[in-house]
């Protein structure tokens, strides 16, 4: 009976796999990973700038250390209104990446999300602010969910994302079903602002 050999794929062997599978169709997602320098001190002199002061809570520190290294995640910023997510995710880190990495987002107001779905697939640099306020589309007398449909097409593409939202986790859970939950968690940085709204 013939047995099989244990098989030692080295870098050289399993590049070649992979090359002969995408020519095939496979599709292999490769995680953009981001470095930045000194990240806490640009959010800070870019919300300075924005501004006049920017106050570093507790939650921009969490931001600013993720950025250290963002280890191929999206970014999630979850909590209650006023926080400072929408400054943060639309206004601030966008310049931050231009400056350090000439990267450009196309920023989408959720509410809007059934009109720019395209858009959002289309682009690899996307910021989708208040999820959670958008319609669901109907599809064949079913309910069809814009943002779950987004966040599928997120697990085979080199692409960076950033989401706000005023859901709770559970909200979500309820409102997306428990696999775009998880889709989220296992794509995506969350990090929660529980600081008071500054409003």
């Amino acid at each position: 009976m013939e047995t099989q050999k244990n098989c030692h794929a080295g870098p050289i062997h399993i590049k070649s796999a992979l090359d002969t599978l995408k020519r095939n169709g496979f599709v292999v997602g490769e995680k953009l990973s981001f470095q930045f320098d000194e990240p806490l001190g640009n959010i800070k002199a870019i919300g300075d700038y924005l501004l006049g002061n920017l106050e570093v809570t507790e939650s921009v520190r969490k931001v600013a250390e993720y950025l250290k290294d963002t280890q191929g995640k999206h970014l999630c910023l979850l909590g209650g209104v006023g926080t400072g997510k929408t400054l943060l995710a639309t206004k601030i880190l966008p310049i931050l990446f231009q400056m350090q990495y000439n990267k450009f987002f196309t920023s989408i107001k959720a509410v809007n999300l059934a009109e720019e779905l395209r858009v959002a697939k289309r682009n690899n640099f996307v910021i989708i602010d208040d999820v959670g306020t958008e319609s669901d589309a109907m599809e064949f007398g079913n309910k069809i969910s814009q943002f779950s449909e987004w966040i599928d097409t997120l697990e085979n593409r080199s692409s960076m994302s950033i989401i706000t939202t005023n859901l709770s986790a559970d909200q979500i859970k309820q409102r997306y079903g428990m696999r775009t939950y998880d889709r989220i968690r296992g794509l995506f940085k969350v990090i929660t602002f529980n600081e008071k709204s500054m409003r």
